[in-house]
């Protein structure tokens, strides 16, 4: 955005559907046109300038882990300025967790706590270093 580059496109169309033994157990939906949308409007983007989202599925995933991952959002080092997320279950055996950030790296390394966390517990399997962001 340091070129003013903010939300040069025409549309965005984002979709992501799971299925567990047939049935829908997750949808999510992302559909954004900056020139027909109020993108800086409190409610809409803000000063927010990225979105990323991570999801799991497993039938290990519990109210547990969502605890765990909730815990790991709230000691990261970001000011709200530079960040908002949040994590819920999904209807059966997904945790979806969204996040809007005022830079890519920020977005990056929420997402990688988030990863860690979900790695830790569901697997008992700890992140390399080398793939920590920063």
């Amino acid at each position: 955005m340091l070129r003013g580059e903010a939300f040069q496109y025409e549309s965005l169309d984002n979709r992501l559907s799971v299925y567990y033994e047939g049935e829908l157990i997750h949808h999510q939906r992302q559909l954004i046109r900056p020139a027909l949308q109020r993108m800086a409007t409190q409610g809409a983007w803000g000063d927010y300038s990225h979105l990323g989202s991570f999801v799991v599925f497993s039938d290990r995933v519990t109210p547990g882990l969502l605890e765990i991952v909730r815990k790991a959002l709230e000691e990261l080092p970001f000011a709200q300025e530079q960040l908002i997320a949040g994590a819920a279950l999904t209807w059966r055996h997904g945790l979806s967790v969204s996040a809007s950030a005022s830079a890519a790296w920020v977005l990056q390394q929420t997402l990688w706590d988030v990863w860690a966390a979900v790695r830790q517990t569901l697997l008992g399997l700890r992140p390399s270093q080398a793939s920590r962001i920063g």
